[in-house]
């Protein structure tokens, strides 16, 4: 393979696991819709982002060891496709199909570097 693909092959499932990683955390911001004191938007804020450091954490472990992150990442899809029923396609798509394709992508540049 060219060294365009093998650039691409490394950094988007890194860019893109990034981006899923803003989007989840934007979603704890609804904590502000709520009338509390300063520290209790930090304890409730604190709670909503534990998601976010856990898939941080993902990302890091992912960025050093891709096999195991890309496994990782297949999980966390299909997790979520189990635990969340009754919603529409356009939700697993993106909450769910976003993980899979970093999985995937993680996965298939852990082999593409072990064929070098």
């Amino acid at each position: 393979m060219n060294t365009k693909t093998n650039k691409f092959l490394y950094w988007f499932p890194r860019i893109l696991s990034i981006i899923l990683l803003i989007f989840i955390s934007l979603s704890s911001l609804d904590v502000f819709e709520s009338r509390l004191r300063w520290y209790e938007y930090l304890g409730a804020l604190f709670l909503h982002l534990i998601p976010s450091f856990i898939l941080a954490a993902f990302i890091v472990l992912a960025w050093k060891y891709e096999l195991i992150g890309g496994i990782i990442f297949i999980a966390l899809g299909v997790i979520y496709i189990l635990m969340a029923k009754g919603f529409p396609a356009s939700v697993y798509i993106i909450i769910a199909g976003i993980p899979l394709i970093i999985g995937i992508l993680f996965i298939i540049n852990s082999f593409m570097k072990k064929r070098k």
